[in-house]
Formats: structure tokens, sequence, C-alpha cells
């Protein structure tokens, strides 16, 4: 089956990559390049709330009219926001990518944020930001990024707060599509659909009219970083939770795919992991522990999180502690290098049937760095991969003084 890329440019400059298959269903994605970081003076959460009212109402489709269009006919539309990038994305079937194009292209260019709806929303979203405050494994990331990137765009919340949401206002929608919604701050990507003739055609009648501007470049931004330090929450809750980690490497950093695959050894979603086998199934005082690593355009964040009884918790923190220790001193065999090559390896093809993931991902490198890549192209990094390098970025990121630590316990 085939699944090479190809790539086109609409004539307002709007780039459009996809992914041939053949394939009755069709992915498709559009990746605006600005997110919670790039408010600027705008409430924080504009991004995410914005994301929102693109779904309630047009100058021709009312949100239910949005809502049903793919429904009605088995596909779905749904949308995510981040702190770098809005994007909106659709499954149907082939016979109705027209539709979904005509759908996306409708409510990027012609949303009406009627003033009824924004307020609906604004009490929506105030539920979902009170949602996460109740799940402590979930508020405790938010609150550990809002320390570790104080004084950095990076800061702020993804979904605002509740005073913050209140204050958004219709103008300030319109000021963050105006000056990020335009064609050249966004990637089209397909996955499957009808021929690439087709898909042109179609995307030039649904998108060609958004203006063309130009590409959003973020200026490097140095968080002001944080010392090393822990920080004690008070929280009723029947387990301590706990992150700690440090700032990391930007997604240009030749060091990134190193730091990847050493968090998957450490702690990634597999069961034969680093801290799995050491904190779970050895010392048995966790349920969950995880490892995670994330890149922005001029810096990344590593964290470690687990949950456990508070007078377990001191005891994780010291066998962790050592744990990135001999990562940091020591490094890692040869053997244990490739093993983790092999597992990354194979994790990724399993992740490559997942044709929307795949993309979202490749659409993000393209808007990030320019370049057009696939699964090969990041299969041939991987298996670069030196032990000299991974000791790097273990005697980088988990020096002692980059660490911090968060904790809520009662």
């Amino acid at each position: 089956m085939k699944n090479t890329f190809w790539n086109s440019t609409l004539e307002n400059g709007l780039e459009i990559i996809g992914q041939s298959f053949e394939h009755e269903i069709c992915h498709i994605a559009l990746l605006i390049n600005a997110g919670t970081r790039d408010e600027g003076e705008l409430p924080e959460g504009t991004a995410h709330f914005l994301e929102h009212c693109l779904f309630k109402g047009t100058k021709k489709r009312n949100y239910i009219h949005i809502l049903s269009e793919l429904d009605s006919v088995g596909g779905e539309l749904n949308a995510y926001t981040t702190k770098e990038e809005v994007c909106i994305h659709a499954t149907c079937h082939r016979d109705y990518l027209k539709k979904a194009f005509d759908l996306i292209g409708d409510i990027i260019l012609n949303s009406t944020f009627p003033s009824k709806e924004i307020n609906k929303e604004k009490e929506i979203i105030k539920e979902e930001i009170r949602s996460c405050k109740d799940n402590p494994a979930e508020q405790i990331y938010d609150d550990f990024e809002s320390l570790l990137f104080r004084g950095n765009t990076l800061q702020r919340r993804i979904l605002g707060q509740v005073k913050s949401v209140s204050t958004i206002r219709r103008a300030d929608l319109k000021a963050f599509i105006h000056q990020y919604f335009v064609a050249r701050n966004m990637v089209l990507a397909i996955s499957g659909g009808p021929s690439k003739k087709k898909i042109l055609s179609a995307a030039h009648e649904a998108f060609n009219k958004i203006s063309s501007g130009v590409r959003y470049r973020r200026k490097d931004q140095l968080a002001i970083r944080r010392s090393a330090g822990y920080s004690k929450r008070t929280s009723a809750t029947a387990q301590a939770h706990t992150i700690m980690g440090a700032e990391a490497f930007a997604y240009a950093d030749p060091l990134r795919m190193p730091l990847i695959l050493l968090n998957n050894i450490l702690g990634g979603p597999a069961m034969n992991t680093r801290l799995n086998l050491l904190i779970r199934e050895k010392l048995g005082y966790a349920y969950t522990i995880e490892s995670g690593f994330h890149s922005y355009d001029d810096t990344g964040i590593f964290h470690i999180y687990y949950g456990t009884e508070s007078k377990n918790n001191e005891k994780c923190l010291d066998a962790i502690r050592k744990e990135l220790t001999r990562f940091a001193q020591y490094g890692i065999s040869k053997e244990h290098l490739e093993a983790g090559k092999i597992q990354l390896l194979g994790q990724q093809a399993v992740a490559s049937e997942n044709r929307l993931n795949v993309i979202l991902s490749t659409a993000r490198h393209l808007l990030k760095t320019g370049k057009l890549t696939d699964h090969s192209d990041t299969k041939k990094v991987i298996r670069k991969i030196t032990r000299k390098e991974v000791q790097e970025c273990a005697s980088i990121v988990f020096q002692e003084g980059n660490l911090f630590t968060l904790t809520y316990s009662s």
C-alpha cells in the first residue's frame, strides 16, 4: 500500500501535503501556527476559546449545521489547541472530502461569533477549568509548566483562568484570527481520499480566499530559569501527586531525538521502562509512573510524574534521583541503547497505523522546519543516535541543579 507524501501550494501560499493511500476513509487536518503562547496582550486562554467558538456559527451555518454536517454522514469534526498551534481536523468517507473542505474553510473564513454563543461558551470553558482542578493528575502538569516557565509566554495556561476567560471579547477572537489565520501560517494535510488532482481542486475552492499573510516567526524567549527546588501544595487527595523535571531541548536541537529515545527508555509507554520496573514492580510504591518530553520552538520540557501514598513520596523521589544520576554519570550500555532503538522504532511503526496522527506530526514538522519528512527519515535519525548523545542529554537535563519538583499532598 503506497503511503508516500506529496506537497503543493495554493496561489495564496497555503501549503498542502497529502499522503497517498488507497483507502475509502480520509483524514484532514488544518494546522495554524499559533497557540496559547502567542496571545500577546489578549486574555489568557483566547486561543483555546477561539477554537471552541469556531464551531458556533458562520454566515451560512448555525452551530447545529456545523456539528451535524459530517456527523450526519458518519464522519467527525474536531479541534484542539496547544501552546503553539490550533488545529481543526476531520475524518470522513472519501466521497465527502469536498464537504469537509467546505465546512473547514467556512469556519475559518466566515465565523460570526454570536454574542449569545460566546457568553454560553464562557460558562462551558469555566466548567472545563473546574473539571481540570478536580483532577490533580491533570492539574499538576499545568501548575508545573507555569512554574518552570515563569517569565516566558509558555507560562500561560491553554484553558486560561476563570477570571481571564470571563474577559474575552468578540474583538479578541477577531484580532487573533486577523493576525494568525492566514494562508502562509497554515498547513493543510490529507491522508487518503480521491486523487491528488481532485484534492487540489477542492482545496482551491474551499481555501483560496484565505488571505496570504506571512509565516509567523516566534522570537526566542529564554525562560527565566527556575532554580532547582521543591514546592508542596496542599490538596485534598488520597495520594501524593508529584511531578519533577527541567527545561530541555527545543524542536530544532540535534539532541531532541536522543532525548526522545532516553525518555522512552526511562518512563515511556511500555511496561518495561526503567522507572516502571523500579518504582512499581520492584518497590511497589506507585500504580502509575511515567516520564515525558515535549519540544517547543525555543525550549522544551522533560518531566516525571507519579502518584503514591504520602509516606512513600520521599522514598520515590530518592529512588528516581539515583536513577537519573546513574544515567547522567554512566550513560547507557551499547546493548541497552540498541534495545531502546528497536523498541522505539517498533512503537513508531505501530503508531504509523494512526494516519491522522501521522499527518499531524508531518504537518507540524513542516510548519516548524520548512521540511517535508516521513517515517523513513525519522527511522534514519533514530538508528544514528549514539551513546555519547544519550549521556550528554542526561548530563544536561538530569543535573540536580536543574530539576524542580512539585507535590500535591493532603
